[in-house]
């Protein structure tokens, strides 16, 4: 029976071995691409502008910040606020004018020119009205631990909202947890 046992074994094993066949992928070329990130809300201080280069997918690297930009903002009425790297944080960048803040119901188009004098323009993008928020609530998130049983490892900040049936309308809400 001893032998029975080890010979299914050898045979499996050797089986399990001769079954790997490599496997070459496909990989397109790469390409560098530009992550830009940006944000402008009606209320001071929160608008930025990020630009970063973004590391092909075989490099571990990771994605390095675009430095010494031109970057600027110009509404429908064609005013234009310039932007300015933060000194300390590569690759992101702020107004010049730190009350600047978005107004609603204006559109407004970014624009960036590089160093290597590559020239970026976003759509144009209008600000609209966010509806009240109507209810703000959590809830927690119990998963059940397989030692320790059910247990709270996180929760989740939800809000209800009226919104409006038109197309186009995103919102974007932030919190900070202390």
């Amino acid at each position: 029976m001893k032998w029975y046992s080890l010979f299914l074994v050898i045979v499996l094993g050797l089986g399990l071995c001769t079954c790997i066949s490599p496997f070459t992928a496909d990989v397109p070329e790469e390409v560098e691409g530009i992550v830009i990130s940006a944000s402008l809300t009606t209320l001071p201080g929160l608008q930025e502008v990020r630009i970063l280069r973004a590391s092909p997918f075989t490099n571990k690297a990771y994605n390095r910040p675009i430095s010494k930009a031109q970057v600027w903002v110009v509404d429908n009425e064609g005013q234009r606020q310039e932007f300015a790297e933060i000194v300390n944080n590569l690759g992101w960048y702020q107004p010049v004018d730190r009350d600047y803040v978005g107004e609603v119901g204006k559109t407004y188009v970014l624009h960036i020119l590089t160093t290597e004098n590559r020239k970026y323009e976003s759509l144009p993008e209008t600000v609209r009205e966010v509806p009240p928020i109507k209810k703000l609530y959590t809830e927690e998130v119990i998963t059940d631990d397989p030692l320790l049983g059910p247990a709270l490892t996180s929760f989740s900040v939800l809000l209800d909202v009226e919104d409006p049936a038109s197309k186009g309308d995103y919102y974007r809400w932030s919190w900070l947890h202390f």
